[in-house]
């Protein structure tokens, strides 16, 4: 693991987080808009005439989408944040607990920092924090 955050760091960056899940998830959203929107448009193009401007310019949206929410990801992946799940905000931050590498795990909608698990648990091994100075922190 390349940056490993303390509890501190990580509820530091929540606000900002907060913020930039929510536009991902728009993002999301709209590029799944558009995608549909393609796929309806093509069916009326003619297969070998010239391309529909409908058409031309629902890629030209699809594509800008797509961009920003690789810059998004982008911005998480140079921080070091690990994006488990889009649509519910799931993030992990890599970390050391008890001398042990872990994950602190957040979910959108929560107020701090208040999990982690073992590197190859996940979700489903979500464990509470424990109180500072009772172990792992």
């Amino acid at each position: 693991m390349a940056k490993r955050f303390t509890v501190g760091e990580a509820n530091r960056l929540l606000p900002w987080l907060e913020m930039l899940l929510i536009e991902m998830g728009g993002k999301k959203l709209e590029i799944e808009r558009l995608r549909a929107e393609l796929t309806e448009v093509s069916k009326g193009a003619v297969a070998e005439g010239p391309v529909a401007p409908a058409v031309l310019e629902n890629l030209r949206r699809l594509n800008g989408t797509v961009v920003e929410f690789n810059q998004m990801l982008e911005a998480l992946h140079d921080r070091g944040i690990i994006l488990r799940d889009v649509e519910s905000g799931l993030v992990d931050f890599p970390a050391e607990l008890d001398g042990q590498e872990a994950f602190l795990c957040w979910q959108l909608g929560e107020k701090e920092i208040g999990y982690w698990h073992e590197l190859d648990a996940g979700y489903a091994g979500r464990k509470p924090l424990p109180e500072k100075g009772q172990g792992p922190n």
